[in-house]
């Protein structure tokens, strides 16, 4: 028999276990269970897929298939508080899946970002129109951002151009002779 002894193992049984779990620290695991989203992802929830992005057909038969299993009515009686709560997590997914601009603002900011976009005070929500910038041109349906896009490429294209005519003719008056320069107005 060998007198070696490998470094951290002792001569009882599991020490080498126990030894292992002391080195790495038990405060790495529970530091772990801050990682987590306080609120389910939405993609997860209906099990789907991010990327590639889901289909509305997809998100649909997703929702049907979950909304036949997790129905209050289809549930027995001590199980149907928990139904219910799950029925409305996946009402609440599918809402804002379905609805183009509200998955453009939950990709972006999650569920708490539709929450304040769609709620009493949001850009969405009623008297929202003021804050409609806080969420900005990403959510816009791809109709409504191809209209903005053009119509800010032309302003700054015609501010180009005003710019280059109004320096032009200020230069031109400048090489004029100051009697003529002075009678003109630049």
């Amino acid at each position: 028999m060998s007198s070696f002894k490998q470094p951290g193992t002792h001569e009882f049984p599991g020490a080498e276990f126990r030894t292992t779990v002391e080195d790495d620290g038990l405060d790495a695991d529970y530091s772990m269970i801050g990682d987590y989203p306080e609120e389910p992802d939405y993609y997860v929830q209906l099990g789907l897929a991010r990327n590639p992005p889901p289909t509305d057909a997809e998100i649909r038969s997703a929702y049907r298939n979950l909304t036949l299993s997790f129905h209050p009515d289809k549930q027995p009686p001590h199980l149907r508080h928990a139904a219910e709560s799950q029925f409305r997590h996946i009402q609440e997914a599918y809402e804002t899946l379905i609805d183009p601009n509200k998955r453009i603002v939950y990709d972006i900011s999650g569920a708490a970002g539709v929450r304040q976009e769609w709620g009493q005070r949001g850009v969405m929500g009623i008297g929202g129109e003021a804050q409609r910038l806080d969420v900005g041109v990403k959510a816009m349906s791809p109709d409504q951002f191809r209209r903005w896009f053009l119509k800010t490429m032309k302003k700054r294209e015609r501010k180009a151009v005003e710019s280059l005519v109004s320096s032009k003719v200020c230069n031109f008056y400048i090489d004029l002779p100051w009697e003529v320069a002075r009678m003109c107005c630049c």
